[in-house]
C-alpha cells in the first residue's frame, strides 16, 4: 500500500472525522501528509477541538490503524482515495463523497455506464422477475453496462444475480464493513460479486450493519451511477431515499409503474406522478436517456432520404410525421406542434403508422420510430 493511501486510512479511522471535516482540513493545511504532520496549534486553528487535534497527531501510530492494515491485507482489500486515479469521478461530484473506499474485486468505476437498481427488501415475485428481465435485456443491448445495487434482500439481490447470469459486471455497495457481510444469507452472492465485479464500502472492516449506515450507503449507490431505477417502493422506503439522493446529485431517476392498489408500487407510482422519476416499461427506455447516441447507432426502418421509394404505402402527411420523429421520441403534443396540426388529427396519423409498424408507442403518449434492434426478443 502506498504511504499516501495509508495516511488517508489513518485519518479516516479517527473518530469524529468525516468527509466535510477532511475537506476543510485540506483547504487549510494542504495535502493529507501535511494534515497528519501538522502541529496541535495548526490543527486547532483549522477548526478541530483540542482532543480531536491530538487524535489526528497520533493517527499514524494508532493500534486501530495497524489492526486495520492487517485485516485489509489478509482479506485482499484495495483502498482508493480521493487522490487515486481509480476513485469514481462521478462520486467526486457529490457534496459528501467519502475520501476513502474499500474495494474487494476488480471493476472500472470510470468509463462504463453504471446503472443502479434499488427497491424493496420484501419484494414481490413480479418485481424480482421484472428486475431479471430488464437486466438481461440491458446485457443484450449494452454489454458494457455495470449494474449497481446494495446486496440487500429483494430487488438488490435479484439485480446482482441477474447481472452475474448475464455476464455483466456488478457492484455491491455495503452498509457495513467488507469484513461483516450483510445479510449473512448473501455471503455466497457477495463472493460471486467480488469475483465478477466488486464489493464496495466506506466503512472500516469490522463495522456492523448499523441502521444509520444505510442512508450513507445509498448516496454512494446513486453517486457512482449515471442513473437509478426504482423497481418497487412502498410508502416509506429506502429506495425512495436513494431516488431523492439521486435527484439531488443530478442523476437520471427511473421507476417502474405498478397497480394503483399495490403496496409495492405506491412509491414508484407517486414518483412518476410527481415527475420525480421517468416511467420505464422496457430497458430501452433507460438507454435512450442515458446514452445520447444509442438510437443514432441503430438502423431505422426507413431511409429518410428515400422515404417514398422505401415506404410507397405512406402518404405525404405520414411522411411528414416521420420526419418530425427523426429527432427522437416525442410526446403527441410535441408532434402536433411540429406538424402544426390539431392533436386529434395527429392521433389518427399516429394510430395508422403504429398499425403499419413504422412507429411505436413507448409509454402512454410518447412515440418514436420503430428501430428493428429495439424490438424485444
Amino acid at each position: 500500500m502506498e504511504p499516501r493511501t495509508a495516511d488517508w486510512l489513518a485519518l479516516w479511522l479517527v473518530p469524529g472525522i468525516g468527509p466535510k471535516r477532511i475537506a476543510a482540513l485540506l483547504d487549510a493545511l494542504g495535502r493529507i501528509e501535511d494534515i497528519l504532520s501538522a502541529s496541535h496549534s495548526a490543527l486547532t486553528q483549522a477548526g478541530l477541538s483540542s482532543e480531536l487535534a491530538q487524535a489526528v497527531m497520533e493517527a499514524r501510530e494508532s493500534m486501530e490503524l495497524k489492526a486495520e492494515l492487517t485485516r485489509i491485507e489478509d482479506q485482499g482489500i484495495t483502498l482508493v482515495d480521493w487522490e487515486s486515479p481509480d476513485y469514481p469521478r462521478l462520486l467526486t461530484q457529490i457534496a459528501d463523497a467519502p475520501p476513502l473506499l474499500y474495494l474487494k474485486g476488480q471493476t472500472r468505476f470510470n468509463g462504463p455506464l453504471h446503472l443502479a437498481f434499488v427497491g424493496s427488501r420484501k419484494a414481490s415475485w413480479q418485481g424480482k422477475s421484472l428486475t431479471e428481465r430488464l437486466v438481461k435485456r440491458l446485457a443484450q443491448l449494452h454489454p458494457e453496462i455495470v449494474i449497481v445495487s446494495g446486496l440487500a434482500l429483494g430487488i438488490d439481490g435479484a439485480a446482482h444475480k441477474a447481472a452475474l447470469e448475464a455476464g455483466l459486471q456488478t457492484i455491491a455497495v455495503l452498509g457495513s464493513g467488507l469484513g461483516e457481510i450483510y445479510p449473512p444469507s448473501h455471503k455466497s452472492l457477495a463472493q460471486e460479486v467480488a469475483a465478477h465485479g466488486a464489493l464496495v464500502s466506506e466503512f472500516p472492516m469490522t463495522t456492523g450493519p448499523q441502521a444509520q449506515n444505510f442512508p450513507l450507503r445509498n448516496r454512494i449507490i446513486s453517486g457512482i451511477s449515471q442513473g437509478v431505477l426504482v423497481v418497487e417502493a412502498g410508502q416509506r422506503s429506502g429506495a425512495s431515499i436513494t431516488a431523492n439522493l439521486a435527484l439531488e446529485q443530478g442523476r437520471e431517476v427511473f421507476a417502474l409503474p405498478g397497480a394503483p392498489d399495490s403496496p409495492f408500487s405506491y412509491g414508484t407510482n407517486r414518483m412518476i406522478q410527481q415527475g420525480r422519476a421517468k416511467l420505464v416499461i422496457e430497458a430501452e427506455d433507460m438507454l435512450v436517456e442515458l446514452l445520447p447516441d444509442f438510437l443514432a447507432g441503430l438502423p431505422p426502418v426507413f431511409d429518410p432520404q428515400q422515404k417514398a421509394q422505401k415506404q410507397p404505402d405512406l402518404d405525404p402527411e405520414e411522411l411528414a410525421l416521420l420526419t418530425v420523429l427523426e429527432s427522437g421520441p416525442l410526446h403527441q403534443d410535441q408532434i402536433a406542434q411540429g406538424l402544426q396540426k390539431p392533436v386529434h388529427l395527429v392521433l389518427a396519423l399516429l394510430t395508422a403508422l403504429e398499425l403499419k409498424g413504422v412507429i411505436v408507442n413507448r409509454s402512454g403518449s410518447l412515440y418514436e420510430l420503430n428501430h428493428p434492434r429495439l424490438n424485444r426478443p
